[in-house]
């Protein structure tokens, strides 16, 4: 898929037609006001200038209209496949499978919604200018047969004018833009969220919505309005020396008919110049084509291999219904569970499994195990993140698939995503949130402000405390710890152990917790330790 593919597929021929027919018109007006110029001297010798001067008038206010329509309407239709660009990619991500993610190359994910969406969205100005020139070079080839110099001295001051109105236009050109990019940087924020948040929001489903309405969808939308102000006003400010170069132009004819200002001859020279400055731009922007088309086939790429790659993949599309009606549980049973890891070609590489193991309402579970004996594995396939190979897993002697399930978990995983927002409660009461952070100590670091945290500047356990917090207000009834006191200091280890784990348990939720600290062990109602892969 070729630049010129991708506008073709993301909008109707009407559009397209409308678009393409602006264009001619604009640049049959433009060569109207170059022939004109071309054989001025002689009509103007022929007492014809008031004549010549309506035309070319009339000529110059139809090609002011038209090219600025067709550069606004080119601007606008670019923008808008940028944003179902990045809309179409963000909703495929959001919408697989966590294996399925695991495999995906992220930096390339990066690369396209920035990198690539930006050169798509630059190159509507080069890609004006080349049909132009090349419309313009095809008609005034047939009246221009050979080059000729202009006088250095006329060409620096038709360059110097279209310089300054340049400047004077930059000003507003730059003021829009920074506007434009400083809501740019916000989404990718949001993307950064949603790729290192991926595991917290496939739990958790309203606030996956809820992220994705609220701040994603939003901020994509905000870009779009801004952006395509900034490249009104880039377009204008393009448009302008141009008008600027055909009035001294049609100036200079003027004047050297009237004023013997510049002999024919020189004349004649200064304006066949013209016959080289689409042909040099043709040549000079065509490289800058050949790389938007590579920045297509990266994102047309992209969006195949998202789906083309062979694992199950949820199909079910998010929806702001209810969630299945099982919210409470008294015991959940997983037996015989398996997870095998397989290379390239299928063959296994690693098993975890069979599990077998239960856990009841109000349970505080410990995992404990080396490194690479399965821990996190096994806690995505109780959370439902991973499908299970085999095995059951009942909730009440019901047999479930815990992914239609996942809305029971509030997880803390080791390689936890603290968002900026507490994306997924219906309402948030700032003094619950005050007292947390007061219990956690960090009352004179963090604060509740604007429905988020004041600041993320804080060590990793910290952060692991503002993580609680949020699973805290979840209210689920599962809560999932993968070495949540590894990064704790002695005083608040055991705090949370001794203390938060037990309150927790308290108010009827069940804990899952990969610990390492054995001198807690005791702590817990039922031990589970891995080891290979399996429990010991």
């Amino acid at each position: 898929m070729n630049i010129i593919e991708l506008f073709r597929a993301k909008h109707n021929k009407t559009q397209i037609i409308q678009l393409v027919s602006f264009i001619i018109a604009c640049s049959f007006f433009e060569i109207i006001l170059i022939i004109i110029i071309v054989s001025g001297a002689t009509c103007f010798h022929n007492n014809k200038s008031l004549d010549r001067f309506t035309i070319y008038a009339t000529a110059y206010l139809l090609f002011l209209i038209t090219s600025i329509q067709s550069k606004h309407m080119a601007i606008r239709y670019t923008e808008e496949i940028v944003s179902e660009i990045r809309k179409k990619i963000i909703e495929k991500i959001k919408s697989i499978d966590v294996l399925t993610y695991e495999k995906l190359d992220l930096s390339n994910i990066y690369n396209v919604l920035t990198i690539d969406t930006q050169n798509v969205a630059d190159i509507v100005d080069i890609l004006w200018y080349l049909f132009n020139c090349l419309i313009i070079s095809l008609f005034i080839l047939l009246y221009i047969s050979y080059f000729s110099q202009m006088t250095l001295i006329y060409v620096f001051t038709f360059l110097l004018l279209c310089f300054v109105v340049y400047e004077i236009n930059l000003i507003r050109v730059i003021s829009r833009v920074k506007k434009a990019r400083i809501n740019e940087r916000k989404l990718f924020h949001y993307v950064n969220d949603l790729l290192f948040g991926f595991k917290e929001l496939k739990i958790n489903q309203k606030k996956c919505d809820h992220f994705y309405d609220h701040s994603v969808l939003n901020s994509i939308s905000i870009i779009q309005k801004m952006k395509t102000r900034a490249g009104y006003a880039i377009a204008d400010g393009i448009l302008l020396p141009e008008m600027t170069w055909l009035i001294s132009l049609f100036i200079i004819i003027y004047l050297s008919t009237t004023f013997s200002f510049l002999s024919n001859d020189a004349l004649i020279k200064s304006l066949q110049i013209m016959i080289y400055i689409p042909i040099t731009y043709i040549l000079e922007q065509l490289p800058f084509v050949a790389m938007a088309n590579i920045s297509v086939k990266r994102i047309h790429d992209l969006e195949k291999m998202i789906d083309n790659i062979q694992v199950k993949n949820e199909t079910k599309k998010s929806t702001k219904e209810a969630f299945d009606p099982i919210a409470v549980f008294n015991e959940i049973i997983f037996q015989n569970l398996c997870f095998h890891y397989t290379d390239s070609c299928g063959i296994k590489q690693f098993t975890v499994g069979p599990i077998n193991f239960s856990m009841k309402k109000g349970d505080i579970v410990f995992i404990t195990g080396g490194n690479g004996s399965g821990k996190s594995t096994l806690l995505k396939m109780i959370t439902g993140l991973y499908p299970p190979f085999s095995g059951s897993i009942q909730i009440d002697s019901q047999e479930i698939d815990m992914s239609e399930h996942r809305h029971l978990f509030s997880p803390i995983f080791s390689d936890f995503h603290l968002f900026d927002r507490l994306y997924g409660l219906k309402s948030i009461d700032s003094k619950k949130i005050n007292h947390l952070i007061k219990d956690m100590k960090l009352q004179k670091k963090v604060s509740f402000v604007n429905g988020g945290f004041s600041t993320h500047d804080l060590s990793t356990g910290q952060k692991k405390r503002l993580a609680l917090i949020s699973a805290l207000l979840e209210d689920k009834p599962i809560y999932i710890f993968d070495e949540w006191a590894a990064e704790q200091n002695f005083e608040f280890r055991e705090y949370f152990y001794k203390t938060l784990l037990f309150n927790i348990k308290e108010k009827g939720k069940t804990i899952i917790a990969v610990t390492h600290d054995d001198q807690y062990f005791h702590l817990a109602d039922k031990l589970i330790s891995l080891e290979y892969g399996a429990i010991k």
